[in-house]
């Protein structure tokens, strides 16, 4: 963990601490594979604007095993296979965090933060909140439809996805443009829509990336792509010829915090939603946009942001899985490249930056 005081960069320390006692409302978990996210490096090395005051153990993302829980618990038991929610919730407010990631923004997450909930899994053991672990039907994900352990790490990624998805109210047969597409959580937008029976444009600068991305998906027929040119008239016929002119109901836009200005593509494919569309905002942005106000006032068009996902949206998504509707893993192109133990922490952040795209998945495995 780093030493307190948010020194740029941390200076991080391997501890052996003794394994978390499950009290009630809690679960202890045993972690199995913890995903390591591209921008983990800068997020951890002091270098990202997110909040998020030290010492701490990081990590947000798990599968893992039930090895306690608290005397509250009616479902879940020692051995289950489960998923991490890392979004902590208060209960008694809307309050929330990151788990070993980002605190909050309000006041009242300093104390989920400061006195509860501070350090994430990339550890052997984390204890963390009862509501927050869900089960997964490991006869059906391993052994029926063949997924490994590691491959359902993707579920929590595609619940992002799928927040938003759900916010703008996807249904069977919409169109969907995702902009860019081909990046870890956009890839998992384009999957998840898939998997909720939409048809997808996904749009990026890289054609190779896009192909990618469609040959991991088998070649799926409702995903059309876009070479995105940067330029709006040009974007803007290249989207109008891929929707067709119906429109699109939503435009899902994932634009890097690299982008300090606002977009052709954002600005096109605006232009190609049909009456009533939906514009989700999930991107990382950190500046200010311009959106076309007349239009948004004449078409009737919706604009809202989407931050993660709450708690029966992640459910729904593992429901997905479970039922073989959502591919995980090399079903969907996605492979692990990688898994280090504990120690290798530094080694880990150096390799998940090397795959900043869709396909490739790096893990901190602790018992290694």
């Amino acid at each position: 963990m780093p030493s307190k005081g948010n020194p740029a960069p941390f200076r991080w320390t391997l501890e052996d601490r003794p394994i978390p006692i499950a009290v009630t409302g809690s679960a202890v978990l045993e972690i199995l594979h913890a995903p390591v996210v591209q921008y983990a490096k800068e997020r951890y090395s002091g270098g990202a604007s997110y909040p998020m005051p030290v010492p701490i153990v990081p990590g947000a993302n798990a599968v893992a095993r039930i090895h306690a829980v608290g005397n509250d618990a009616t479902v879940l038991r020692v051995g289950d296979l489960v998923l991490l929610d890392c979004t902590i919730r208060a209960r008694d407010s809307s309050a929330n965090i990151l788990l070993g990631f980002m605190a909050g923004s309000h006041l009242s997450a300093n104390v989920l933060w400061d006195d509860a909930w501070r350090d994430g899994v990339w550890a052997r053991y984390a204890r963390v909140p009862l509501e927050n672990v869900h089960k997964l039907d490991e006869k059906r994900l391993v052994g029926e439809l063949g997924y490994e352990i590691a491959d359902c790490t993707l579920i929590q990624t595609c619940a992002i996805a799928y927040g938003g998805l759900d916010d703008a109210g996807v249904r069977a047969g919409d169109t969907v443009i995702v902009a860019p597409a081909t990046g870890r959580f956009s890839g998992a937008t384009v999957l998840t829509a898939l998997a909720m029976g939409a048809n997808v444009v996904a749009a990026g600068r890289r054609q190779a990336a896009l192909d990618e991305l469609v040959k991991g998906l088998n070649n799926n027929p409702a995903v059309k792509t876009v070479l995105l040119a940067g330029d709006v008239e040009r974007d803007f016929e290249s989207f109008r010829n891929a929707v067709g002119p119906n429109g699109a109901d939503v435009y899902v836009d994932w634009s890097p915090g690299a982008v300090t200005e606002t977009p052709a593509y954002m600005t096109a494919a605006f232009g190609v939603l049909r009456r009533g569309g939906t514009v989700m905002v999930m991107g990382g942005i950190g500046g200010t946009v311009n959106m076309p106000y007349k239009q948004i006032m004449l078409a009737n068009l919706v604009v809202r942001g989407r931050f993660m996902y709450e708690r029966q949206q992640l459910e729904q998504v593992i429901k997905l899985a479970e039922y073989g509707r959502l591919p995980l893993g090399k079903h969907c192109g996605l492979k692990t490249v990688a898994s280090f133990g504990l120690e290798q922490f530094e080694e880990a952040l150096d390799e998940a930056k090397r795959y900043p795209g869709w396909a490739g998945i790096v893990n901190i495995v602790p018992s290694l």
